[in-house]
């Protein structure tokens, strides 16, 4: 699967000018094995061993690897094209330090700029030390809208499963959310740029916006934060 995926990314990359994010995770043992008919394996042995494959493959390096889930030999030829920043998605603890240490940040997600701040920025830069400073990357539902309550239902009704997987029920339990609506961001304009700020100054270095709501309030929500990167870019 490493070198698949490695040649993918690279030709993606190639083909984009450079632009490609990768970002990898080790999904959820339902998705997993319902879904895919695969064994689930610990999910931080097991990313690690795909990242010391996948690392040296993405630079253009031949690998020799024999770990307890992983094997491969051989490499991906793609002549002149560099390697993608590569994320991983990470909320709990050693997660988001193998993020820290052997990719280039952390994809998290339904986590408050609170937790961001005191648990997931320092886990990953600690473990980033003598390396470039990590990307942070947070996924967020967003909603700007005039009913904020109504906003939250929706979200905890939609996401109620999701909530269950144990990677997300685990983060909510540890920042102390009720469910995934405590992470929603919710309200008019004015409040959902202050939200955004709060992020940023908690140490996220980019956001991920998943608008969430009638359909309306998703068109203000993209019309927004449109205009947020667009100012953000100047």
């Amino acid at each position: 699967m490493p070198f698949a995926l490695a040649a993918q990314a690279l030709t993606t990359h190639a083909a984009t000018g450079g632009r490609l994010t990768l970002g990898i995770g080790p999904s959820h043992a339902p998705v997993v094995e319902s879904r895919y008919g695969l064994t689930w394996q610990p999910p931080v042995r097991h990313t690690r061993e795909i990242l010391d494959v996948l690392n040296p493959v993405l630079r253009g390096e031949d690998v020799e690897f024999r770990g307890q889930v992983v094997t491969a030999a051989g490499g991906v030829a793609a002549p002149g094209v560099a390697p993608p920043s590569l994320l991983l998605a990470a909320n709990g603890p050693r997660m988001l330090a193998l993020a820290g240490e052997l990719a280039d940040g952390a994809l998290t997600m339904w986590t408050t700029p609170r937790f961001l701040a005191e648990a997931v920025v320092p886990a990953v830069t600690t473990a980033a030390a003598g390396r470039a400073a990590p990307r942070i990357v947070v996924g967020l539902l967003a909603s700007v809208t005039s009913d904020v309550d109504g906003a939250r239902e929706r979200v905890n009704t939609d996401f109620r499963q999701a909530a269950t997987l144990p990677t997300f029920s685990a983060l909510l339990e540890r920042q102390g959310s009720t469910g995934p609506a405590d992470t929603l961001i919710a309200g008019d304009e004015a409040a959902a740029e202050q939200a955004v700020r709060h992020f940023a100054d908690a140490g996220a270095t980019e956001l991920i916006i998943f608008p969430v709501g009638l359909p309306e309030d998703q068109v203000r929500t993209v019309t927004l934060f449109a205009d947020l990167a667009k100012k953000h870019r100047g």
